[in-house]
């Protein structure tokens, strides 16, 4: 399933900025199984990755919708969350927020101004 997330983005100097992203899923093995373990890493001079962090579902939630996500990763992540029903109207009280901001202005969700 090809999906397409449209979404803006304000700049701290007051322009808008709109993208589109368009999510795909790769699936890795348990990451428990440390035999077959896909272990990411940051090449050097990659400036769009600071670090890889292994967190509980509930965690990237919270710290998603505390603005500590860069846009465009949260954006991509909710849409994932809500595909595969980790987010439901049923499970958080956020879901029509986050279903919002992954269709529109992402001033709904509280993220820091990026340049």
């Amino acid at each position: 399933m090809l999906d397409a997330i449209a979404f803006t983005r304000h700049r701290a100097d007051g322009v808008h900025k709109g993208d589109v992203m368009i999510p795909f899923e790769l699936e890795f093995d348990d990451p428990t199984n440390t035999a077959d373990a896909i272990v990411p890493r940051i090449e050097p001079g990659n400036d769009e990755v600071a670090e890889f962090e292994l967190m509980h579902e509930s965690e990237v939630i919270a710290t998603i919708f505390a603005g500590e996500w860069k846009p465009q990763c949260a954006v991509v992540t909710l849409d994932f969350l809500i595909r595969h029903g980790r987010i439901t109207p049923a499970t958080d009280a956020r879901f029509v927020e986050a279903c919002a901001a992954l269709r529109s202005d992402l001033g709904c969700l509280p993220m820091p101004c990026y340049a």
